[in-house]
């Protein structure tokens, strides 16, 4: 006779973060590393990260969604970095990422985008300093299907489905059509949330019955977005969190985003030219 199996322990609270770029000049700096050229927005943006993570509750789940490192930068020469060495970068990814780990029961990390994190495996020691285990096959470091409770199950990965689009909700709803089309076809888990990161925005869309998210990040513009994409690539900064909510969340789930607001660009005065 078959034994009945065990109800599976919800997962009542899940962080979600990314994007933080550690060895980028532009985005989180431990103060460890600062010197006479680290930007003061740099520094702002450090005090929001430091506020942030003191506001996150503990949680069951964590999930770093990605491009922990900014990696070697090669279209800008390096010039963009605060250190060159990958293990470095992992040392400051690792003490940036200390007290948001400490406030988790379990943490897990997705891969990036092989531009940033590189082919070699840096983050390896992360891994081991943190005690992540690593996933079973490369499919489950790049998507995983998580069940949260019940019939909610969460599907995270780093990257959209498909190419970019001009309007925010036109990417994220075709991502929510593909996930549809191919859990029908191809049985696959029915994720009711999608949470995807990479380009740096924080938004939320509700379709085909699914949760859609958009991750924010930890990097300010660089001299490569501004130049290129000033107006459209204006990135939001902040932590998305999933509370188990039966009363107001999606199939039990209310998804928020601990979002911070970060240095302002200022005209400039006629004295200042």
């Amino acid at each position: 006779m078959k034994k009945p199996t065990k109800p599976t322990k919800p997962i009542n609270t899940v962080a979600i973060l990314g994007d933080i770029h550690c060895g980028s000049a532009y985005a989180l700096v431990p103060p460890d590393w600062w010197n006479g050229r680290t930007l003061k927005a740099v520094k702002q943006l450090w005090d929001c990260w430091v506020w942030a993570v003191d506001q996150l509750p503990a949680v069951d789940l964590l999930i770093l969604n990605g491009d922990l490192v900014e990696g070697k930068a090669r279209k800008s020469d390096a010039t963009g970095l605060v250190a060159t060495k990958m293990s470095e970068q992992t040392e400051m990814a690792v003490e940036t990422l200390r007290p948001v780990v400490a406030k988790a029961r379990k943490t897990i990390r997705m891969s990036g985008t092989p531009y940033h994190e590189t082919f070699d495996g840096p983050l390896k020691a992360l891994d081991q300093e943190f005690g992540i285990k690593a996933p079973r096959d490369d499919r489950r470091g790049m998507v995983r299907d998580i069940r949260l409770d019940g019939d909610a199950i969460l599907n995270v990965a780093h990257h959209p489905e498909g190419g970019a689009a001009m309007y925010r909700a036109t990417m994220m709803e075709r991502e929510g059509l593909w996930a549809t089309l191919a859990q029908e076809v191809k049985q696959l888990p029915k994720a009711t949330h999608i949470v995807r990161s990479h380009v740096h925005f924080y938004s939320q869309l509700v379709a085909f019955g699914k949760v859609i998210v958009q991750c924010p990040c930890w990097k300010l513009q660089d001299p490569y977005s501004i130049k290129g994409r000033n107006w459209r690539w204006q990135p939001d900064h902040g932590i998305v969190l999933m509370t188990r909510d039966e009363v107001w969340g999606h199939r039990g789930y209310r998804t928020n985003c601990l979002q911070v607001d970060t240095p302002r660009v200022k005209a400039t005065t006629y004295a200042e030219l």
